[in-house]
């Protein structure tokens, strides 16, 4: 075995050891947050038809061979606080969560962090809506949610229940519409997360790997078959495409999201994800879309050897990667 799969193979052995070293402590702080918090009303089903079966188009794509495309690096940070997951605005405002619901701020690149106000069970989950709003999710279903920049988050309806069940995806289009989801649930809020609304997912859907929603009505979900599913009717129905560029990735699902999706006006979109293997390394890619999942182009973004959580802000070109490990962050910018 080569140095570069030892270092990728120790990089896999720390994290489970960390995971696995946190896992009674972190069920023990969860246990006491849920007796100390009261009770969050359910999420409402609302049952959507699902999808009559049709032949799934399959995307097409151009890939880049070499590590290029315009990528810059906006900030490059480290913490010693503990973190399950890591999201960036832009180059100043940044967030962390993660354990027994520690969450910290930064407005300076994560050169320097503080803590927020948070109680609740541990974070596996983040959504940086605006400068002043965010919101995060985790075990027990708690959510929580910020209006003053991260400095302190409030309770609001549950979704979702603990591991391996747990929210870990979030995409919100302003402070009171978005979507939350764990692997196999998916939910809509319209009042700010006050209240939750199952929805149906589609029969032949695997895993969520990642979510977006663009609007009230449009969204999209990417499971671990790569296959993308788009609704257009707030997800009464659904209609999905094999993304033959997704074989080979990796797949498997994380606690905190390791692949990042947005679409935007005019069916551009962007979809991050690693690929690799443990004898040459994971390195992390970028399909873009420019025509709602058509056509797309793949490139390699210049994160280095890994598998770190991403996180892609709400305007679509800012992605952070993560690695809870090292205690690393990168903020870069896909610029046209």
């Amino acid at each position: 075995m080569n140095i570069r799969a030892f270092r990728t193979l120790w990089l896999v052995v720390a994290l489970a050891l960390s995971l696995a070293a946190c896992a009674g402590p972190r069920a023990q702080a969860d246990l006491v947050s849920s007796q100390q918090e009261p009770a969050a009303p359910a999420a409402t089903l609302t049952p959507a038809p699902s999808p009559t079966p049709t032949p799934r188009p399959t995307a097409t794509q151009t890939v880049e061979p070499t590590p290029s495309g315009p990528w810059t690096v906006l900030a490059e940070a480290t913490y010693t606080h503990r973190s399950t997951y890591t999201g960036f605005l832009d180059e100043t405002f940044g967030l962390t969560v993660g354990y027994a619901g520690e969450v910290h701020y930064t407005h300076d690149g994560g050169q320097s962090w503080s803590t927020s106000v948070s109680s609740s069970a541990c974070r596996f989950g983040l959504e940086i809506i605006d400068a002043q709003t965010a919101i995060h999710c985790g075990n027990l279903g708690h959510v929580r949610l910020s209006v003053d920049g991260g400095k302190k988050f409030s309770a609001v309806t549950s979704f979702g229940r603990s591991e391996p069940a747990q929210c870990r995806y979030l995409s919100f289009i302003d402070a009171t519409t978005g979507w939350a989801a764990a692997p196999g649930q998916l939910g809509v809020t319209t009042d700010g997360a006050q209240t939750w609304t199952e929805l149906a997912l589609p029969d032949d859907m695997g895993s969520i790997l990642a979510i977006s929603l663009y609007s009230a009505s449009q969204g999209y979900l990417l499971d671990d078959h790569g296959l993308l599913f788009v609704t257009t009717d707030g997800g009464q129905t659904w209609t999905s495409q094999v993304l033959n560029f997704l074989e080979g990735a990796e797949t498997s699902a994380a606690p905190s999201p390791r692949m990042a999706m947005r679409f935007g006006d005019g069916g551009v979109g962007m979809i991050v994800y690693q690929r690799g293997n443990l004898d040459e390394g994971f390195y992390t890619y970028a399909a873009h879309t420019a025509v709602g999942g058509e056509t797309w182009t793949e490139e390699q973004v210049p994160v280095g050897v890994g598998i770190p959580n991403l996180y892609l802000a709400r305007d679509g070109v800012t992605l952070t990667a993560s690695n809870a490990v090292k205690k690393t962050i990168l903020v870069l910018r896909y610029v046209e």
